[in-house]
C-alpha cells in the first residue's frame, strides 16, 4: 500500500478498515484487528484519509456482535451496507444517503 500511495502524487488517498465480523466469523479472520491497526497507522503516516469502519461498527456494537448489520458472519446486509456508505460519505464530507 505504501508503494501505491507513493505513486499517487497529488491525489487524495482514502483508506478503509474492514468491518467487524461476528463472533462466529472471527476464527477465520483472526488477523483483522491487526490489519485494521496497520491501516490506521499507514493513514496517519501518509496523510491518507481514513474511513474506519471497524471503529464505527465497534462504537455501535461494543460487544463486537453486529448481527443487525450482517447477513452472515462476515458480510453486511442492506442495513450494514447503508451504514458503511453513510460512514464513508460523512468522512468524505458529503452528507448521508436517506434510508429507504
Amino acid at each position: 500500500m505504501r508503494e501505491i500511495i507513493g505513486r499517487s502524487a497529488g491525489a487524495q488517498i482514502v483508506l478503509h478498515t474492514p468491518l467487524v465480523v461476528s463472533h462466529g466469523g472471527r476464527a477465520a479472520r483472526a488477523e483483522l484487528p491487526a490489519y485494521c491497526q496497520a491501516v490506521r497507522e499507514l493513514a496517519a503516516e501518509t496523510g491518507a484519509l481514513l474511513v474506519d469502519h471497524e471503529a464505527h461498527w465497534l462504537a455501535e456494537f461494543p460487544d463486537g456482535e453486529a448481527l443487525l448489520w450482517l447477513d452472515d458472519p462476515a458480510h453486511p446486509n442492506a442495513a450494514g451496507h447503508l451504514r458503511m456508505a453513510n460512514h464513508t460519505l460523512r468522512t468524505l464530507g458529503l452528507g448521508e444517503l436517506t434510508e429507504l
